[in-house]
């Protein structure tokens, strides 16, 4: 079953695309009206994207420091919270593409011998507990869902981002730019604009990627490796 947070993604999502403007005949530009509604769509169906990234990662992280406080398990997303966020995040495009190929992949993560665990109790509790506080700080301070912005958020996490299609990724890029144009520049250019009969896709392809995504998030949970 998708988390509370997905669910309440899907309504805000629908919302969004009830209430698009109607497109205009055929041979007729868009209106000023018209390039408005799709202005609003692209804000707003973004900032509801961000709000969903941003807390559903932050249940994750904060389910990784309760089960080690409580219950004494130190799964992956507590093992690379105990490490990555102290490390320095590429500021490098062309470093996604290339450090992508192995984190969160099936074999590639932090590996904690059960050994080291139990000797350095106190000392990892001090990491996660410190690694959870920071991490928490980058999702307060995270300003968008281009894939920049996602990839930093879920490797710390330990997510394989490759398992997402790249209709999703280069959608959710799509969003991003015209959300850019419309928020900052106040006018959105008109190559830029799509056709408010593609919106509707542009929201399904968005919430199949999302609910993989949550999926994903919700099995990493269980993951020890």
């Amino acid at each position: 079953m998708p988390s509370g947070v997905y669910r309440t993604l899907r309504k805000r999502l629908n919302q969004l695309v009830a209430v698009l403007p109607t497109p205009p005949s055929p041979g007729r530009s868009l209106s000023q009206a018209q390039k408005d509604g799709i202005a609003f769509y692209a804000v707003m169906t973004h900032a509801a994207c961000e709000h969903y990234l941003e807390r559903r990662c932050s249940e994750i992280a904060d389910h990784a420091l309760d089960a080690f406080t409580a219950r004494n398990k130190l799964g992956r997303v507590g093992k690379h919270l105990c490490l990555l966020p102290y490390v320095t995040f590429t500021k490098q495009d062309r470093d996604f593409t290339t450090v992508a190929e192995l984190v969160g992949a099936s074999g590639f993560g932090v590996h904690i011998s059960s050994a080291k665990q139990l000797s350095s109790r106190a000392e990892l509790t001090l990491a996660l507990d410190r690694g959870h506080k920071i991490y928490q700080r980058s999702i307060e301070q995270n300003h968008g869902i281009s894939y920049k912005y996602q990839f930093k958020l879920l490797s710390y996490l330990g997510v394989d981002i490759k398992v997402f299609s790249p209709n999703f990724l280069s959608r959710v890029d799509q969003l991003a730019t015209l959300r850019g144009e419309a928020a900052h520049k106040g006018v959105v250019a008109a190559q830029t604009l799509p056709s408010i009969t593609d919106l509707p896709t542009w929201t399904q392809d968005l919430l199949d990627g999302y609910l993989d995504l949550d999926d994903a998030l919700k099995t990493l949970k269980a993951v020890r490796t």
